[in-house]
């Protein structure tokens, strides 16, 4: 079995693509805020937003579920006691195989047309001391039936295992996971080990399928000055991504915002936008959307 580790900061962000998952132990879900709030601008390279002001995180969406922090093990090896955790996605109540304590973050899993997709924590190893658990495996998507709550690697159909990074002393990490349709949507981070910032996150689309491999969407920053902001048109499914880029002498912002179509598997360059704390406004083959975004 395959187990997958993804880490948060303590903090509190709200929209992390999920409802978070409820362990037999409790804990706050963990995140990460980043200062944005309103910006209007015609093309990239407009004003940067105030760090005075947050961008609102939107509320948790019903098709897809983050794992909840619970108090890391004191050891660095894991300990021998494991339980279950269960997940809440529109209404219904799943089981996830029985995990260690601590690790209940690094579960994660979405409602989509064809099923439940889902990512147990991998076998994971605690850093130090440190509040962080390093994958020993990759991660692993798997396909269930909604009418079954426990969630099973012998009963369910696996879709796809992400390759490790090449690096020994480098691990890649689940940082969300959510269903559109019959597509899920997820981002990855790959770290060095005792790294702060990740060394590369993507976003990745992937149509769920009899062949289902992912699609890379972009590559992105969100650490060191970076922000990164992310959203859904659902029926037209759109993946709609803004980054802030520092660097400006007047210290502003440079805006890069791309539209990406997951029909085509095509990604454009936005250069008028319309963007109002978290609501973005776009036109894409003369089409007027308005999107909601939240941070990744």
């Amino acid at each position: 079995m395959h187990r997958k580790e993804t880490f948060r900061l303590a903090a509190g962000l709200a929209g992390l693509l999920a409802i978070a998952l409820t362990a037999a132990c409790n804990g706050g879900q963990a995140g990460t805020v980043h200062p944005a709030a309103e910006a209007s601008a015609a093309r990239t390279g407009s004003q940067g937003i105030s760090n005075s002001d947050i961008l609102p995180a939107p509320a948790a969406q019903g098709n897809s579920a983050a794992p909840s922090s619970a108090s890391p093990a004191s050891s660095a090896s894991l300990p021998e006691v494991r339980h279950s955790v269960s997940i809440d996605l529109q209404g219904k109540s799943y089981v996830f195989p029985a995990g260690f304590p601590g690790t209940e973050r690094y579960n994660f899993a979405a409602v989509t047309a064809k099923g439940i997709v889902w990512s147990p924590a991998p076998k994971l190893e605690r850093e130090g001391g440190n509040p962080v658990w390093i994958p020993l495996e990759p991660f692993s998507l798997y396909l269930s039936d909604p009418a079954n709550p426990q969630l099973g690697t012998s009963t369910a159909r696996k879709l796809f295992t992400q390759p490790l990074p090449e690096k020994s002393n480098e691990y890649t990490k689940l940082g969300s996971l959510q269903g559109v349709g019959d597509y899920v949507i997820y981002h990855t981070h790959t770290m060095f080990r005792s790294g702060a910032q990740a060394l590369k996150s993507q976003a990745w689309a992937m149509k769920i399928g009899d062949s289902a491999q992912p699609a890379e969407i972009l590559s992105f920053h969100a650490a060191g000055g970076y922000l990164y902001f992310w959203g859904i048109e659902e029926q037209e499914k759109l993946y709609v991504s803004v980054s802030q880029i520092p660097g400006n002498a007047d210290g502003s912002y440079t805006y890069e915002v791309y539209v990406y179509s997951m029909a085509d598997k095509r990604k454009e360059k936005l250069h008028k936008f319309s963007l109002k704390g978290s609501q973005l406004k776009f036109s894409f083959h003369n089409q007027s959307y308005e999107v909601k975004l939240q941070q990744g």
